[in-house]
């Protein structure tokens, strides 16, 4: 699976729409900084794997901190998208594809732990957690049109069963 970021398609959107948090002095989880939240999402055809890739980067280090993985569909939705384990390494990847996780085939820095607290506490707020779907939707719509209709970018991808091949981690 290949990830592109969001600001490649719509630099336009990511100039009012990406997430940046400003840590202040004295915070015990991160050091004082701007960290900014770069969306990366699947540009494969006909997948819809429902993921975002955070790619956090800090102000101050002018570097990539952390890359936070959040799948925001159930666990059975995953196993379904993904087809049916043969081994515990499987049942354990189909089980990451939910939720948040560090992407551990990404660099992470020693902020990384924190980095993922903090965006879960950001995934708390549901205007954000929709707008990361809306994102989704959009770059899927201009990445796939073939099957992802356009339509108002709230609405759900038009795909009514997964891909029947196994997918690979990225």
């Amino acid at each position: 699976m290949a990830y592109t970021l969001f600001q490649e398609l719509f630099p336009e959107t990511m100039l009012t729409e990406t997430r940046t948090v400003t840590v202040p002095a004295g915070n015990s989880l991160l050091p004082a900084d701007e960290y900014g939240l770069l969306e990366a999402y699947c540009d494969e055809e006909d997948c819809d794997c429902r993921r975002v890739f955070f790619n956090v980067i800090s102000r101050r280090r002018n570097d990539l901190v952390a890359v936070v993985a959040y799948g925001w569909e159930s666990e059975a939705f995953y196993r379904k998208w993904y087809g049916e384990p043969d081994n515990e390494i499987e049942r354990l990847a189909i089980q990451e594809m939910r939720g948040l996780v560090l992407n551990d085939a990404s660099p992470q820095s020693e902020l990384a732990p924190a980095i993922l607290k903090l965006v879960a506490h950001l995934l708390t707020d549901p205007a954000y957690e929709a707008r990361i779907k809306r994102h989704y939707q959009i770059f899927k719509e201009k990445v796939d049109p073939k099957h992802f209709r356009k339509s108002s970018v709230t609405k759900r991808a038009d795909i009514t069963k997964p891909k029947s091949k196994k997918r690979k981690r990225n």
